[in-house]
């Protein structure tokens, strides 16, 4: 391809997103979508910073950490539900005003010493009730952009947003909580949830159209489709979990603790960059046929990450095994939200949120103790064994995806 083929190409991508942005209304509930979205890569650090520095003990911190990720995976399809038979505002602000409740309540009890089973309850119902406002997000922009193949761009955006989410909330929630108080990493993470909460439901043109709904309609996990992808997103989310700890402690193998953070950024920049390549491009096959192309690279890439000899070869390594990453999330939630009705839109996607939550926390528990016994190499294997998992489910089930 010639320079000036390129550089047509980049201008034709850049439009695209540009376009994307343009459409009435889009950067009214996209940017406080953003906002909103910043606990979610905030608030279990800050709930284990806070618990750590008033006790000293990280299995309480460990224990409201995975009670608060079983809680938040059955309660974020069931409010998905009520905003798609109600309404977004309707739900999303009540839910704000518990979120800030309980959030309050535990950093009471931590600031206390209360009892733990009063750290565990307060905790895990201050994650349970944090306003997961991706799927709102992203069904806002398929009411917008609903047949036009602009939307592939909007989600791509989105997917973005969540990488930048991931890499920039852990650095501010520590550096909130060591540098000024323990309880600063709480009250940032509840403010900024309210703001996103107040800024979405406050643009109401944009909010999907509230459709009638049968009593006893069928559910969304009736959707064969819509199975497959929670079953792929299970193992993904085994996958990440398994990266993230197994490069923590390849780091400290290698002598430099602190690269582990770099290390990570990097593999989300790997996904963000081909994400939005990935956005920019007029695509003219199937989604299914993008997501297991995607899956193959997200799913296989991370095992060479087992034999990295050194953090020069690691960071090359982990770089482009993210690169995948985006284009498999956004093929996803593109099925997703074909697979099941117009009027169940946001709960289908919110499961995919939930079984991402399932499979960290599968996760994490398996590939800690992989750490614990044989170092980084063995949890990078087993986040191979997740990615493979997720391609033979994908790949048996493929024809229940439809031609999405």
């Amino acid at each position: 391809m010639t320079a000036i083929a390129q550089s047509q190409q980049t201008s034709a991508g850049i439009a695209r997103y540009a376009a994307v942005l343009r459409t009435p209304g889009a950067l009214q509930f996209a940017v406080p979508g953003i906002i909103g979205r910043m606990p979610m890569g905030m608030l279990s650090i800050a709930q284990v910073m806070l618990i750590v520095a008033v006790t000293g003990r990280y299995g309480v911190a460990g224990i409201v950490s995975a009670a608060g990720a079983v809680l938040f995976a059955a309660v974020t399809p069931r409010i998905a539900r009520l905003a798609d038979r109600y309404g977004q505002a309707l739900v999303l602000r009540p839910l704000g005003v518990v979120f800030a409740v309980t959030s309050a309540a535990f950093v009471g009890c931590a600031i206390t010493h209360a009892p733990d089973w009063m750290l565990v309850l307060s905790g895990s119902l201050s994650r349970a009730s944090m306003p997961s406002l991706g799927p709102m997000v992203r069904s806002r922009w398929s009411e917008l952009l609903r047949g036009s193949d602009a939307l592939d761009s909007a989600f791509s955006l989105e997917g973005i947003a969540d990488e930048v989410i991931f890499i920039a909330a852990p650095v501010l929630v520590v550096a909130l909580a060591t540098e000024f108080q323990p309880i600063s990493g709480m009250i940032v993470t509840v403010l900024l949830g309210a703001a996103g909460v107040a800024g979405l439901t406050r643009h109401r043109r944009s909010e999907p159209t509230v459709r009638a709904v049968q009593a006893r309609s069928r559910s969304v996990l009736r959707s064969a489709g819509l199975r497959v992808l929670i079953g792929v997103q299970i193992c993904l989310g085994a996958l990440f979990a398994a990266v993230d700890l197994a490069t923590i402690a390849f780091a400290q193998e290698h002598g430099a603790s602190g690269l582990a953070g770099p290390l990570l950024a990097l593999y989300g920049l790997g996904s963000a960059i081909a994400g939005i390549w990935y956005g920019a491009r007029r695509w003219r096959v199937s989604h299914r046929a993008r997501l297991r192309v995607a899956l193959v690279a997200t799913g296989l890439g991370v095992g060479p990450l087992a034999v990295m000899p050194g953090i020069a070869a690691m960071a090359a390594g982990i770089f482009v095994a993210g690169l995948g990453i985006s284009a498999t999330l956004v093929s996803s939630y593109s099925i997703a939200e074909r697979v099941v009705a117009a009027d169940r839109r946001t709960e289908g996607m919110s499961w995919l949120t939930t079984a991402a939550s399932t499979g960290t926390a599968i996760g994490s528990s398996i590939a800690g103790r992989l750490v614990d016994a044989q170092g980084a190499s063995a949890a990078y294997l087993f986040a191979l064994a997740a990615g493979v998992a997720a391609i033979a489910i994908l790949v048996i089930r493929y024809r229940d995806l439809g031609r999405s």
